[in-house]
């Protein structure tokens, strides 16, 4: 199982990490996430076997990350021939210092962003529940609130391009709740999906749903304008 989000940081479900309930999870750290890299992003596991792989795998495949006791797929051969000795396809993918120390400095602000998050999330639910256009997120375990998703009902139900408009307009900005319903995504075509007919939520999702960002600054006013443009539709 491989899970990829941006919400391991600090969510839980059922009292566990979200990011710990695969053998591999993805953090990403782009500029607008939780805590930033600039770019790029983290992989965890729990598997020694998965983690060698990784080493191997970001710096061009080669085995010269590698200890000498690794399994048969990961090991190690000649001191000298071990410079350029591939073993999988791999890719350059090894942060920069700077983005390191970048980082390395955010982990010790997490507790604080993340709380700053959850404040913003409880203005948000609150003002929400006065909205009968439309409906917010629901909190299962605890999130770190990434952003706060919406989904249309009612009479704005099938009018997402106006309401994005106006909200636009507002000063709201907007993203779809990625992906939707992947099946009808283009990308679709070309991979060997079996996709079952019918998807309604992910239907609902795809037509109704958006999601505007958070942050660990306050927010109300903007999560009010939200509300006022949705009521006022």
């Amino acid at each position: 199982m491989f899970e990829d989000n941006c919400e391991a940081l600090a969510a839980t479900y059922n009292g566990r990490s979200a990011g710990g309930f695969g053998s591999l999870s993805t953090l990403s750290f782009y500029y607008s996430h939780h805590i930033s890299t600039m770019e790029g992003g983290a992989i965890t596991t729990n598997s020694g076997r998965y983690q060698k792989m990784l080493l191997s795998l970001r710096s061009h495949g080669w085995t010269r990350d590698l200890s000498t006791r690794n399994a048969r797929s990961c090991a190690r051969g000649p001191d000298f021939n071990d410079l350029f000795n591939f073993i999988l396809p791999g890719y350059n993918v090894r942060p920069l210092e700077i983005s390191a120390a970048i980082g390395l400095r955010q982990l010790g602000k997490l507790d604080k962003l993340i709380a700053g998050r959850r404040r913003n999330a409880e203005v948000f639910k609150s003002v929400m529940e006065d909205v009968q256009t439309a409906r917010g997120q629901i909190e299962l375990g605890r999130s770190s609130w990434f952003g706060f998703s919406v989904i249309l009902q009612e009479r704005l139900a099938g009018r997402r391009a106006e309401v994005v408009r106006a909200l636009n307009s507002a000063g709201v900005e907007t993203r779809p709740i990625a992906a939707g319903n992947f099946g009808r995504q283009p990308v679709a075509s070309r991979l060997d999906l079996a996709i079952p007919d019918k998807l309604e939520a992910a239907d609902e999702v795809h037509d109704n749903g958006f999601y505007v960002g958070n942050s660990h600054m306050p927010l109300t006013a903007g999560i009010c304008r939200l509300a006022e443009v949705l009521c006022a539709l």
